[in-house]
C-alpha cells in the first residue's frame, strides 16, 4: 500500500481529523488523553497527535482483536 505520508515521524493530526479517522467524538479523544491512552502535543492553543503514535495504537488494537 502506498502511503500519502512517506515520512510519518513528522506528520501531525488535529482533533477533528483524528476523531473522523476513529469515528468518535472530540470528547472521546479528550477522555483518552486524560486516561493516558493518547499522547497529545500541545502547541500553544493547538492540540496535535503524531501519526506514528496513532498507527501504533491502531496496530495494538488490531493485534488484541486478532487473539
Amino acid at each position: 500500500m502506498h502511503s500519502a505520508y512517506p515520512n510519518k515521524t513528522n506528520v501531525l493530526l488535529d482533533r477533528p481529523r483524528l476523531a473522523d479517522r476513529w469515528s468518535c467524538s472530540i470528547e472521546t479523544l479528550k477522555r483518552r488523553e486524560r486516561a493516558g491512552v493518547l499522547t497529545a502535543i500541545i502547541l500553544g492553543r493547538l492540540v496535535r497527535y503524531r501519526l506514528s503514535d496513532i498507527e501504533a495504537i491502531e496496530a495494538a488494537g488490531a493485534a488484541r482483536r486478532s487473539k
